[in-house]
């Protein structure tokens, strides 16, 4: 017996791939440093081109024949990890949602 199927709407719509990692260099130096303004500003517009040019995801929800359903949600709740140096030289992971998200949401 096939499992039965049935399909909801995306929360939103998924990104076209994008480079998984990103740096800026100084073209002087040779030097790994923190993004302008300017750079920041592109980025996040051209994501949000990209999100809204792309067609609304449709997830499949699959119910299995012990009762279980499960939904196969790719890439839809992936997040950006910056990594900042501090001024004393150590390192720390930040997690950035994409734009229009909340970066700490209601409890």
């Amino acid at each position: 017996m096939a499992p039965e199927a049935s399909a909801c709407p995306a929360i939103d719509a998924p990104a076209p791939p994008l480079p998984r990692v990103r740096a800026f260099i100084d073209p002087a130096t040779g030097q790994l440093r923190e993004p302008t303004a300017d750079e920041l500003r592109r980025l996040a517009e051209e994501r949000l081109a990209a999100r809204a040019a792309a067609a609304p995801r449709v997830f499949v929800v699959v119910e299995h024949p012990d009762g279980m359903k499960s939904v196969d949600l790719g890439d839809a709740f992936l997040f950006d990890v910056k990594l900042e140096a501090g001024e004393d030289g150590a390192f720390r992971i930040v997690c950035v949602p994409p734009p229009g998200v909340p970066a700490n949401p209601p409890q």
